[in-house]
């Protein structure tokens, strides 16, 4: 996609139907704040993200902001600005409505790009009463990484907000044990910011790792453009 403002109703819709589909992380931004949630579903007037606020916050807190989402597509990001319709429910989750962004801007954040072909790569994080858990690397980039657990959780056992230990095997020169924040929970499936912020070579080394499959992410998508117009 190019760089500039998307304005073809279909080409967003698109862009939003794969994000649910593949129930990808959303971030609300809006009053300096930056909330995270996830996709659930695509309607034909809005599309519904998982509500990680009380009603009451959600009430006085974002009917009248102006928003501006943004979420991984491909290779890049999509930004658009959103309104709240309302509040729903999607098989027994509360979901924010939010409207058909009017148009969607192609962002580049490098340094934000999250490499999904990662292999089997075990991963032991805590919970908040300090258990440690196992679970499998789902994707990773240089500010924080999907995992999916090996088991349910307990009630309350890992709750969006909770400063967890995490340690990521990811290669022989980059190994990961560092804090991170709960940024959102869905069943077994935990998303995390690393946090404090990955540093020196560590960073240097998974920033390196990241380009690299950047790079062969981009390869791939332009062999199957070259053979779609073949």
């Amino acid at each position: 996609m190019s760089k500039n403002h998307i304005r073809n109703q279909a080409a967003i819709r698109d862009a939003l139907w794969r994000g649910c589909e593949q129930g990808e992380v959303i971030m609300l931004l809006f009053r300096n704040t930056r909330l995270e949630s996830v996709f659930l579903r695509l309607d034909q007037d809005c599309f519904h993200v998982a509500a990680a606020m009380r009603r009451e916050e959600v009430m006085s807190d974002l009917r009248a902001a102006e928003m501006i989402v943004r979420f991984p597509c491909g290779s890049t990001f999509m930004e658009g600005g959103v309104s709240l319709l309302g509040l729903g429910m999607i098989q027994g989750r509360p979901s924010l409505r939010l409207s058909i962004p009017q148009t969607l801007q192609d962002k580049d954040y490098r340094g934000a790009f999250r490499v999904e072909r990662v292999g089997r790569i075990p991963v032991t994080f805590s919970t908040r009463v300090y258990e440690l858990l196992v679970g499998n690397l789902v994707n990773i980039s240089t500010t924080g990484a999907r995992i999916h657990a090996r088991k349910n959780f307990e009630l309350d056992e890992v709750l969006v907000e909770d400063q967890i230990a995490i340690t990521i095997p990811l290669e022989p020169d980059i190994y990961i044990n560092t804090k991170a924040i709960v940024r959102y929970v869905q069943g077994r499936s935990v998303g995390l910011e690393f946090r404090p912020s990955l540093q020196g070579s560590l960073l240097d080394s998974l920033t390196q790792w990241t380009n690299l499959r950047r790079r062969e992410y981009l390869q791939r998508a332009r062999r199957r453009e070259a053979q779609a117009e073949g």
